[in-house]
């Protein structure tokens, strides 16, 4: 019980063992979320909503439950993550997706691996990594064959919906050959999951998109966009049963140089864009007051006077540099700039501001349920813990 002067409220977990010496003995265990509950109004609202908002590194799966109201309507975002060091000149991506068709067991972010049996050509090998996403790295040499690495392999009944799919990558092919090395979105259509069968009989369809050519350096990694993704990639017939179909997109690689070069990948994401659409740049500008250190850097997308009739209102990107995991929108300043503008500056693009449906419909019939993407990096293609917080005024048919 918490008294009526309690401003704050730290949660711990601990695990315990009573067994001797016990079938966990000398296990690790790691606690990936928790949820306080307000016990004092269950009996008002029946139930607490959800509400998964943290990570400990994009990209991040985000899920908004509870949520009410009959339409969509545009809310206030606040994206936080820690900075060990942004220094003058440097800068910041976000990207925040919401899926228009609510999937509870669709698995939109997944680790790159490399096929790494020798029956497939070329064979993918693995190195840990302690600094990247899963603890390890996936590569191969790449030629004109082309590389798949997979890192999903969805049910179509989980899949449906409009993504882009970003991938971090990086190459081994010398700086004069980087425009013939290109990545596109491959889906395969299969009766088996995750890698196919060697001679390929459970491959039931492919699509594949256009080409991108997204590397600038040598072994850097980059946050790489092979495109947009449409799942399922073909219509549908109306007898098709959508649970006995897999669908497996990823960034497929080709090197048309002659000179094989060992390829890089360390994670793939589906970016959700029918639903909802966030993406902007985060800059400290080279003439800023100096670099941001050992602080969490906030980013608020408010589109709450959205709907208000004055004309000065509308959608507000704004940020503040705080020493805790905490947001502060009341100090929220600043807005659009380059990367000389003198002061930290936030560019947004795609949608004004996030919206969240209260329509959408989850696991067990439950209301409100919003599932995100939202992925935070820097210039030198490094993810970054993601916090978040939403609030939003519900929209209704009728006026109540």
């Amino acid at each position: 019980m918490t008294g009526a002067s309690c401003a704050y409220l730290d949660v711990g977990c601990r695990a315990t063992d009573t067994s001797a010496p016990g079938a966990s003995a000398n296990a690790t265990v790691w606690f990936d979320n928790a949820q306080v509950w307000n016990k004092s109004q269950l009996a008002t609202i029946g139930s607490m909503p959800w509400c998964d908002l943290r990570a400990v590194v994009s990209p991040a799966m985000l899920v908004v439950s509870g949520l009410v109201g009959d339409l969509p309507a545009p809310c206030y975002l606040a994206l936080g993550t820690y900075v060990a060091n942004l220094p003058t000149g440097g800068a910041l991506s976000l990207y925040v997706g919401r899926k228009a068709v609510t999937s509870p067991r669709a698995q939109l972010v997944g680790a790159s691996f490399g096929a790494f049996s020798a029956a497939f050509s070329p064979q993918g090998f693995a190195q840990l990594d302690s600094s990247s996403y899963g603890g390890f790295d996936s590569f191969a040499s790449v030629g004109a064959s082309g590389w798949n690495p997979k890192a999903l392999s969805l049910l179509a009944s989980d899949a449906a919906g409009v993504y882009h799919l970003l991938s971090r990558v990086k190459t081994a092919q010398v700086v004069g050959n980087l425009p013939l090395m290109t990545l596109r979105v491959a889906t395969a259509q299969q009766t088996d999951p995750w890698f196919n069968q060697v001679g390929g009989a459970d491959i039931v369809g492919q699509w594949t998109g256009g080409y991108v050519t997204p590397f600038s350096q040598q072994n850097a990694w980059t946050i790489a966009d092979a495109g947009q993704c449409n799942l399922p990639p073909f219509p549908q017939g109306a007898l098709t049963d959508p649970s006995q179909l897999y669908l497996i997109p990823r960034s497929q690689w080709q090197d048309t140089s002659g000179s094989p070069q060992n390829g890089y990948a360390n994670w793939q994401a589906l970016l959700p864009i029918d639903g909802s659409l966030l993406v902007a740049t985060v800059n400290n500008p080279s003439n800023s007051a100096g670099a941001v250190t050992a602080s969490w850097l906030w980013t608020y997308a408010d589109g709450l006077l959205l709907n208000r009739s004055s004309a000065a209102d509308g959608p507000a990107w704004t940020y503040s540099v705080e020493g805790k995991a905490q947001p502060n929108p009341a100090a929220g300043a600043g807005g659009s700039g380059t990367s000389s503008s003198g002061a930290i500056n936030v560019n947004s693009g795609a949608d004004p501001c996030l919206t969240v449906d209260p329509a959408q419909v989850g696991a067990n019939n439950t209301a409100g349920v919003n599932q995100l993407v939202a992925i935070v990096s820097d210039q030198a293609g490094g993810v970054y813990s993601c916090f978040g917080e939403v609030s939003y005024s519900p929209l209704y048919l009728e006026p109540r």
